[in-house]
């Protein structure tokens, strides 16, 4: 059965790591770039928006930076003001830490009675990202929130959106699809580990304040 999709791809000043994956996407026979891909460029400085221009890629960018979460919602607000006939929305972050190969087994994993699909990762770059992804197993059964690699069953992520907000990485989208006892599965994933990561959170201190922040919202 075939299905229509969306991949999201998030990108803040990420050009090297975005070329790479645009041209890896494009060697897919199953993916369509100039029709399957939005790239929501966060108002980058490093020429991405000339790229993207350039190969005819589609994308929506932001005026002023509004940070990585908001960047998401945007994206997926914009989608339903297009009311372009979509079965699945995918998010893929554009760091490079998530594999293109993986995309092909997502891909054959779409099926009607999925809501949402995390691929939760083998290697995490922070310990309190593996403390996060032990208690919300504890709690809800679910592996990884946190992961920027997603996929969501359209209309449920388009009626849903709209109680997200912009602090906790989008992840709290797990915990309402749970509430509503939509159907979730967990795939693991390997990833590539990236040495001096800029976090898409902020600095070293800012990052792990949100993500404490996220570890007591869960039990809150």
């Amino acid at each position: 059965m075939k299905f229509n999709f969306k991949i999201l791809i998030p990108s803040f000043n990420e050009l090297k790591s975005l070329k790479k994956i645009i041209y890896q996407f494009n060697l897919m026979k199953e993916i369509d770039i100039r029709r399957d891909i939005l790239i929501l460029d966060d108002c980058s400085t490093d020429k991405t928006k000339i790229f993207l221009k350039k190969n005819k890629i589609n994308f929506l960018r932001n005026n002023q930076n509004i940070g990585y979460e908001n960047n998401i919602i945007k994206g997926i607000n914009y989608l339903k003001k297009k009311r372009e006939k979509i079965d699945f929305l995918i998010t893929f972050d554009a760091d490079g830490e998530h594999k293109t190969k993986d995309m092909k087994k997502i891909l054959t994993l779409l099926n009607p009675a999925v809501d949402l699909i995390v691929c939760n990762r083998k290697k995490m770059n922070r310990y309190l990202e593996y403390l996060i992804s032990f208690c919300f197993k504890k709690k809800y059964g679910i592996k990884d929130p946190l992961s920027g690699f997603k996929v969501y069953k359209y209309s449920k992520i388009a009626e849903e959106v709209k109680k997200i907000s912009s602090n906790f990485y989008l992840s709290e989208v797990v915990m309402i699809f749970k509430k509503k006892k939509y159907n979730i599965l967990n795939h693991e994933i390997n990833v590539n580990i990236i040495k001096n990561r800029v976090s898409r959170a902020g600095g070293f201190f800012l990052a792990n304040k949100k993500l404490l922040k996220f570890l007591f919202y869960i039990f809150r």
